[in-house]
């Protein structure tokens, strides 16, 4: 049986970096260089505490006596110099200190095609204001605020990644029993280019691929798909300029089937031989091969239209096209998202494991053991208190926006994370992506509201909705909860009270189960509520470490 570990988008940020500014304190090491709370409260994923989560995960995995650790990518936060350096700094430490040996694959904040771009952030002064940082030139900058010129912040291109990761699987080790691309047997950058083309059919740029195939022990397949695809644009052959192709961000499989479709064919080999051979294969790259958001991509797309959840969700066509290639078992990352999603295709099954961010809820790793086509992932819930150590930077720098947040009074690592979702609501879903109307009825209303909206007039509703505890709940809480279970699926039901979750289940029946009204906010909460209905769903059991430490015995 062999056994690994999957974690996916630590998203490492160097704390101590060495930038020239007066940072705050973090633990007792002084001049630390950390990003605002109130960016964090508004992305989605927090900027600061990759620093320890990384650590922290690649403990657990020495804990439960792991070698082999997959990395779906996004190792760093921006693909900044000094961030990737932090990162490597941590894996080469853990290998020569536990023999635990990293496979990466690219994310799109790993780098950023064959040009870099630069990344500008807000970092904390010791006395809570703020500095902006940046790797662009002062005068290309134009920012009225104080500004620091830190070249390393700037996000790399892919012949440094090359580079740099080629330890992590990128290139051939000695001890590998086996190694290949879809070019050959070659590791060298030469061997490596592929040519895209743009939709004008004109225009052709040379790109590097990172997929590779190793064997870093007897019969088990480690396939790593470099799914980050930059397409060309139209007019613009020389991609040595960051705005000579499309982000990476919202492409995945729908266009790697179309701008690489050499990879498909050499996933459809590798299978193959795998096969032919008894090997154990393990597919993993940054992005999901099977909707991992429960069927809700028509719903978002009819509410909210276009959203960057939608145009990262893969059809039911790629999903099926990906299927027929013979792998069967995938690890993606990107979507901060934890959910297994089949698809059924050729005589083959393809099962997609989403893996969630380490910062971002519900922070887990994976514990996989697998021998040919049978594979049980067990899971552990990601915890430290080295994160406190941020808490004081972040109290001052409320103190100084005359501001408070729930999230420092959490109790674990988790009850953090899951106070980030209300975060999320607040301050990024009902501001930038909600229609102001929903988000201020959002805001304004609770569960007997709703019912009032949508129920039609004298129509029977179950007891369990009309009690006081549930029909005063505002719906920011609802929908808080509902994004809970939207990025954690199963992962969500032990942070949600098992009454409240048993009377959404009953709401959302309810509503599921009238007509949705035709237009207007009575539409755009009936179709909320259908999501929800999905979302709290009990799919498949969870099994914790517990059954982990089993197979470490099997």
């Amino acid at each position: 049986m062999h056994r690994f570990a999957v974690i996916a988008d630590p998203h490492y940020f160097d704390i101590f970096p060495g930038y020239a500014m007066a940072g705050p304190s973090v633990g007792e090491r002084k001049g630390a260089s950390i990003h605002t709370l109130r960016d964090s409260a508004a992305s989605t994923r927090l900027f600061n505490e990759g620093y320890f989560a990384l650590p922290a995960a690649l403990d657990l995995c020495v804990h439960h006596q792991i070698r082999h650790v997959v990395i779906a990518g996004d190792l760093t936060d921006d693909g900044q110099v000094s961030a990737m350096d932090g990162a490597i700094a941590v894996l080469d430490d853990y290998e020569a200190r536990h023999g635990l040996r990293c496979f990466l694959t690219p994310g799109n904040h790993d780098a950023y095609g064959m040009s870099g771009r630069d990344i500008t952030r807000r970092l904390l002064n010791d006395d809570g204001s703020y500095t902006v940082v940046g790797s662009a030139s002062p005068d290309m900058a134009r920012l009225e605020q104080p500004y620091l010129h830190e070249p390393r912040q700037r996000c790399q291109a892919y012949p440094a990644l090359l580079e740099q990761w080629g330890r992590f699987g990128l290139a051939r080790r000695p001890t590998d029993l086996h190694w290949e691309t879809p070019f050959g047997p070659d590791d060298t950058v030469e061997t490596r280019f592929c040519t895209m083309t743009a939709p004008d059919g004109k225009t052709r740029q040379r790109q590097l691929d990172l997929s590779y195939l190793v064997e870093p022990e007897p019969g088990l397949w480690l396939l790593s798909i470099d799914a980050n695809i930059f397409v060309p644009r139209d007019g613009r052959p020389d991609n040595s300029q960051a705005d000579a192709f499309e982000d990476s961000t919202a492409a995945g499989w729908s266009a790697l089937i179309r701008h690489k479709p050499f990879l498909v064919q050499w996933m459809r080999d590798v299978a193959r031989r795998a096969d032919a051979m008894g090997k154990t294969l393990i597919c993993f790259s940054h992005y999901p091969m099977v909707d991992p958001l429960d069927g809700t991509e028509a719903l978002e797309a009819a509410l909210l239209g276009q959203t960057m959840s939608v145009r990262r969700t893969p059809s039911s066509a790629v999903s099926n096209a990906l299927c027929a290639t013979g792998i069967h078992t995938h690890f993606s990352g990107h979507m901060h998202i934890y959910d297994r999603a089949a698809v059924t295709a050729g005589g083959n099954t393809l099962t997609n494991y989403a893996m969630p961010s380490l910062i971002a809820f519900p922070a887990i790793i994976g514990l996989v053991s697998a021998r040919g086509k049978q594979v049980e992932i067990g899971f552990e819930r990601l915890e430290f208190d080295s994160y406190r150590d941020l808490l004081p930077a972040y109290q001052a720098e409320l103190d100084h926006l005359g501001a408070s947040s729930p999230m420092l009074a959490a109790t674990s690592y988790g009850d953090y994370l899951f106070r980030h979702i209300g975060e999320q609501v607040k301050t990024r879903l009902m501001i930038d992506e909600w229609p102001p109307e929903l988000s201020a009825y959002v805001e304004g209303h609770d569960v007997q509201g709703l019912l009032a909206l949508l129920v039609p007039h004298g129509a029977d509703i179950p007891g369990l909705l009309r009690e006081a505890s549930l029909a005063a709940l505002p719906l920011s809480q609802v929908m808080t909860d509902t994004h809970a279970l939207r990025m954690g699926s199963e992962m969500a039901f032990d942070f949600i009270p098992a009454p409240r979750l048993e009377a959404y289940r009953a709401l959302a029946a309810f509503v599921v189960g009238t007509p949705r009204p035709p237009a207007g906010i009575a539409a755009q909460m009936h179709d909320l509520i259908s999501m929800l209905e999905r979302f709290a769903k009990a799919g498949h059991s969870i099994q914790w470490c517990d059954a982990c430490r089993q197979a470490e015995r099997a």
